[in-house]
């Protein structure tokens, strides 16, 4: 069996790996004898990843095909073959680094070519020097996590304010020796369910959400549930938006859909864009697109 830990920092033995790091070691020693567990890491920022330009080439080649040349069916590859994953990341101004979103942009190739088996359980670690710099962090994660057919066993967040600061306080370690052990028993087919505690979403753990006219829904994975003495309880979790008849019928009906739609009204959206061609406003380019720029 194996588990994929993806780093999505640069940093080496930074604080992201470290913790990816103490989940898997943790992971293996619950599961890898039984399972014969092994362990690979794959740093984020070695792939080179090049951002969509929304051609949705991907959502009608019958086979999830990308015109764009790049990292991106590499990953996809290591995450079909993957049993587990375990997903780290720092925040950069309240939000993971710009690799994750790369990342997150090209969903439509996965679900283009799922065979939307079961989904193989997963962990999420995040990394932040301040709490009130980081609410969104997990969220995000878990939500990538879960659009690319995996399960949370576990997801926490470790802080430390420098590079591998992380090791200095007990707590992160132990924590990520805890998500480790559920994801070794998860791998060893026991059931693995995150408890995100009282006031946030039990599917991604967001603490944010929107007012309905039936209570309150998570505006990241569309979990329903209502305010109960001032307290946010995400009580009907049984429809979101990542469950993968969802995501199915998101791709079928709605993008691949939108084709057939699209070719017909071509005709006038083409015939309206000629009178944009002519404005008086000019485009700027950058050092680097100039000729001869070194």
């Amino acid at each position: 069996m194996k588990i994929l830990g993806l780093i999505g920092s640069p940093r080496t033995l930074g604080n992201t790996e470290l913790m990816v790091t103490e989940v898997a070691k943790s992971a293996v020693a619950v599961a890898g004898i039984e399972a014969g567990t092994v362990v690979s890491l794959l740093r984020l920022t070695d792939l080179q990843l090049n951002y969509c330009n929304g051609c949705m080439s991907c959502a009608f080649d019958e086979f999830g095909k990308c015109p764009l040349r790049d990292d991106m069916e590499y990953l996809l590859a290591e995450l079909r073959a993957a049993d587990a994953i375990i997903l780290g990341s720092p925040v950069y101004t309240l939000l993971p680094p710009g690799p994750l979103k790369l990342i997150a942009d090209r969903l439509i190739m996965y679900l283009a070519r799922s065979a939307w088996t079961p989904p193989k359980p997963a962990v999420t670690v995040g990394v932040a020097g301040l709490p009130r710099w980081s609410e969104m962090l997990l969220p995000l994660l878990n939500c990538t996590t879960l659009s690319l057919g995996f399960r949370l066993a576990d997801s926490l967040l470790a802080y430390g304010a420098g590079p591998g600061a992380v090791l200095l306080d007990a707590d992160n370690l132990e924590r990520a020796r805890l998500a480790g052990s559920r994801l070794g028993k998860a791998l060893l087919g026991e059931s693995q369910c995150v408890d995100f505690g009282p006031g946030r979403c039990n599917v991604c753990g967001a603490d944010f959400f929107r007012l309905t006219e039936t209570g309150i829904e998570c505006p990241l994975c569309l979990a329903s549930g209502n305010l109960i003495d001032n307290v946010a309880v995400f009580s009907d979790t049984r429809r979101n938006r990542w469950q993968a008849n969802e995501l199915r019928h998101h791709f079928t009906d709605w993008i691949q859909g939108t084709g057939a739609t699209y070719l017909e009204q071509r005709p006038d959206i083409r015939r309206l864009q000629r009178a944009y061609r002519n404005r008086d406003f000019s485009f700027l380019i950058p050092p680097s697109k100039l000729p001869n720029s070194a």
